[in-house]
């Protein structure tokens, strides 16, 4: 009961943070909801390494229902206020407790995870930052090369550090299995539409690795 404690205290203090910036210093929205959703998704994924995968899935129908609930009630604008249409917000908890759901290794859902909060989150804040020069549209949605490159950086530095530190669980991942999962990781990322991203990609991650 106290690590369910302190693992919602935790994500409280993220989403409580991310809102005050959010009202008080005026962040743009896409940053403080694209900073929480970094945040929460790297605590997550190293939730297997002290809670069950019955509480963890426990814990995302609970966080699917407040999602839903703060939607409705019209709180949480630093997560809710999106200029364009999503439903990552609702599909980010559902790929959670997918994950509960497979109970893959727990490098994996780790893996799954880490490339769900800086493969799929990074590209949104570097796009915006960097992206006005070579924007291009997928599916009616704006993308950018610098997005999609970072997403394919990021998850090929997560696989990568993971060879490295825990080589004998990913000893039939070679590195050019590596480099392909990053391809397919920062595609998948690209092409997902309307927040669907927020389900495939660990999805995707976690099949692949689980096939192996």
């Amino acid at each position: 009961m106290l690590k369910l404690f302190a693992t919602g205290l935790v994500g409280l203090v993220i989403v409580v943070l991310a809102e005050i910036a959010w009202r008080v210093w005026r962040i743009p929205n896409e940053i403080s909801r694209k900073s929480v959703h970094i945040c929460i998704a790297c605590f997550v994924a190293f939730w297997p390494l002290y809670l069950s995968y019955q509480t963890i899935g426990f814990i995302a129908i609970l966080l699917l229902i407040i999602t839903i609930l703060s939607s409705r009630l019209a709180i949480l604008g630093s997560i809710h206020e999106v200029s364009r249409q999503s439903f990552g917000a609702y599909l980010f908890p559902i790929s959670i407790l997918v994950l509960a759901l497979i109970k893959p290794e727990h490098l994996i859902f780790t893996l799954a995870m880490l490339n769900l909060g800086l493969a799929d989150g990074f590209p949104a804040l570097i796009g915006r930052k960097f992206g006005d020069s070579n924007k291009y549209k997928v599916f009616g949605q704006t993308k950018s090369v610098t997005g999609t490159t970072s997403a394919f950086l990021a998850s090929i530095l997560i696989l990568s550090v993971a060879k490295f530190v825990d080589g004998p669980q990913l000893v039939l991942l070679s590195w050019f299995g590596v480099f392909m999962l990053a391809v397919l990781v920062a595609l998948t990322e690209n092409i997902a539409a309307l927040g669907t991203d927020d389900l495939l990609v660990p999805l995707v991650v976690t099949l692949v690795l689980k096939s192996l």
